[in-house]
């Protein structure tokens, strides 16, 4: 089972150097996500907590390929960027995680001829109300996914 998480946007210290790193290494751009992501940061905290060991095999992807100074950076969706990740990865499942993600990725699915995988939607994972709820039953299905395309 192939899975596709969607965030908002990735934001460091320092973007510039992440950014150059990026460009250095273009085909290591998921795999650096995921580093980055459970490096520690509140984000990456709560989505273990949440999914578990299901966050070693998904494929983890921005909305914007922008990367922000600061938490609450902010940029608008790549429509194009999310569907260069839907057909470069041909998921059976794309998670979009926060308001951002789903708006994005509803828009590219229903507006272009994008093959159309199984969609979720759930809390950015950093939200202020308890996510913890929404993320877990995503954890779930998930698990109960992975069980029936295993067995």
């Amino acid at each position: 089972m192939k899975v596709l998480a969607i965030l908002q946007n990735q934001w460091f210290k320092n973007p510039a150097k992440v950014r150059e790193i990026y460009e250095r290494n273009p085909e290591l751009r998921n795999r650096l996500i995921a580093r980055f992501l459970f490096a520690g940061c509140l984000t990456g905290r709560r989505l273990r907590a949440a999914f578990g060991d299901l966050c070693d095999s998904i494929i983890w992807e921005e909305a914007s390929p922008e990367i922000g100074g600061f938490s609450a950076s902010r940029f608008i969706p790549d429509p194009e960027h999310i569907k260069a990740a839907i057909e470069k990865h041909e998921p059976e499942i794309v998670i979009c995680l926060g308001k951002v993600a789903g708006d994005a990725v509803r828009s590219v699915c229903c507006k272009t001829n994008v093959r159309h995988p199984a969609v979720m939607f759930g809390p950015h994972p950093a939200a202020r109300v308890d996510p913890m709820p929404a993320l877990r039953e995503i954890g779930k299905t998930l698990n109960a996914r992975r069980e029936m395309f295993a067995g």
